[in-house]
This record gives C-alpha cells, sequence and structure tokens, in this order.
C-alpha cells in the first residue's frame, strides 16, 4: 500500500498491513457453467489424421467469496472514491480500518476477512493438438515423432464485486488487485501454452512456450484518471528432456525459462511492482 501525502502526492513508502481472520465467515457458493466441443481428424492423410481440436466455454459465479477489504479499498471508500462515503465522514466504517500514527501517517491499518459478495469470470480455452508419426509420410522407420500441443485461453470478463452494495466491476486483462487472492494479482485477457515435441524411441525433446498477454494497471479501472502503466505482452521458453530408460526408471532434465526472461514490472502508485 503506498502512503499518500496530505497534498494528494505520493511518497513512495510502505505501509505494513494487519489482515485478521473471521470465524463467522460462510461457506462460498459457485455456480458454474461449461459447454464444450471436440473434434478428430476425419481425414486418412497422414499430415491431417493426428489433429484434435477441443473447445471449451465457461462462465462461473461466486456469492459470498473469501477475501480481504483491502487498504486501496478502504481508502477509496473512505475517500469517496467509490462514492460510498459523499459527506467524508470519519465514523465510516472503512475509515475506521485506517490507523495513523502521530504524524498522521498510515500505521498497521486493519484489513479484515469477509464475504465479500461475489466474483464472476467467463471465458474459453482453445485446445489444438496435432501428432504425426514420420515413418508415414516416407522417412525412416526409427525417425521418431513429432507434436504440437497448444492450449489458448481468452478471459473475457472478471467482475469483483468488493461488497454485496457495491457493483461488479471488470478487471479482465488488468493486473494489480489481490481483492479476492494476494496471490493472483494478474488477470490477462489472452494467454496460451504450447509445447512442440520431437521423440525417437525412448527419447523425447520438448520446447515449451507461454504467452502472457499485456495489461493494464487494476488501478485505473477504479481510478480512471490516475492513468497508471501496465505492462506489456511477455513470453517464457523451456527445454525439457525425457529419456525412458526402462519400464520402472525414467531419468527427466529441463532448463527453465530458456532466454532468462525477466518478469514485467509495473508502476503502482509510489513503486514498481513484479507482475
Amino acid at each position: 500500500v503506498s502512503q499518500p501525502l496530505s497534498n494528494g502526492a505520493d511518497a513512495g513508502t510502505t505501509v505494513t498491513t494487519s489482515q485478521q481472520g473471521n470465524p463467522n465467515l460462510d461457506a462460498e457458493i459457485a455456480d458454474t457453467y461449461t459447454v464444450g466441443v471436440v473434434l478428430q481428424s476425419p481425414f486418412s492423410q497422414p499430415l491431417l489424421s493426428g489433429v484434435t481440436i477441443a473447445l471449451d466455454f465457461y462462465r462461473i459465479a461466486v456469492k459470498g467469496a473469501i477475501g480481504y477489504m483491502t487498504t486501496s479499498v478502504n481508502l477509496q471508500s473512505c475517500y469517496n472514491g467509490d462514492g460510498s462515503n459523499p459527506s467524508y465522514s470519519p465514523s465510516n466504517y472503512n475509515c475506521g480500518l485506517l490507523h495513523r500514527d502521530a504524524n498522521g501517517n498510515l500505521s498497521f491499518p486493519t484489513e479484515p476477512e469477509f464475504n465479500l459478495s461475489g466474483y464472476r469470470t467467463a471465458g474459453f480455452d482453445l485446445t489444438l493438438d496435432w501428432k504425426l508419426n514420420l515413418a508415414r509420410i516416407g522417412f525412416g522407420p526409427e525417425s521418431g515423432r513429432v507434436g504440437i500441443n497448444s492450449v489458448i485461453s481468452r478471459t473475457s470478463t472478471y467482475e469483483i464485486q468488493n461488497l454485496a452494495s457495491g457493483p461488479f466491476v471488470n478487471f479482465a486483462g488488468t493486473t494489480g488487485n489481490t481483492q479476492i487472492d494476494t496471490f493472483t494479482a494478474s488477470h490477462p485477457k489472452w494467454k496460451a501454452a504450447t509445447t512442440f515435441n520431437y521423440g525417437v524411441g525412448p527419447v523425447d525433446l520438448t520446447l515449451g512456450w507461454q504467452y502472457i498477454g499485456k495489461m493494464g494497471s487494476a488501478t485505473n479501472v477504479l481510478t480512471p484518471s490516475a492513468n497508471v502503466a501496465g505492462v506489456g505482452a511477455v513470453n517464457y521458453f523451456d527445454l525439457m528432456a525425457r529419456w525412458k530408460y526402462s519400464k520402472n526408471i525414467e531419468f527427466r532434465a529441463s532448463v527453465q525459462n530458456l532466454t532468462d526472461r525477466a518478469p514485467p514490472t509495473g508502476p503502482t502508485a509510489g513503486a514498481t511492482d513484479v507482475v
């Protein structure tokens, strides 16, 4: 959490918060709808016979989602950033969670855990799979096999409702909001995981490619005038090898992040965070 100054500027300091549990939490309730189709190649031609395509659409709605009422949200609500405290009353519930020291600086503001009403997400996953035994197209019987598998995911909406009385706000295509889960701050609209495989006998070599699409700052969703920069798209590559020595023994080796690509960083209000 950034420390705002009295003049509206940003001190760029870090504020430690106090997260509290809640023995009165209720169980989350989810409604999940999925529909999908799988198509297998009807062709006998070797280059086309090994194709499989799967398309799955999903829509998930969670009621009573458990999450922390973060200090960023409390600041927004206390100072009427979301329209919930037009009189700027210091007795506002969110204001009461913003503890300050003798100098007026934020000091261990409280972040209680609640059933924060809900969130909704929808999108689709497209899976493409292709396999080919090279001997079927004229290569020798020991020429091996190749394959490509790709899973492309599209998140159309990722809507979070902080409080039961509040609106659903769409954070799809953004990074920085940790209202529901502090470990899933990023919600790219597009991402993909692809593997390219070559195998011969008991040996397989696989090149993995992970794509994460560009994302804007979640700060701009709640405060459009903030104009905080987001992050660009990023690609990661991994190399894996496997040798099946016997029925019960297998050796594996891998190089993660083959190109040593650093994760993108995005500016927040007063700090630079790893995305």
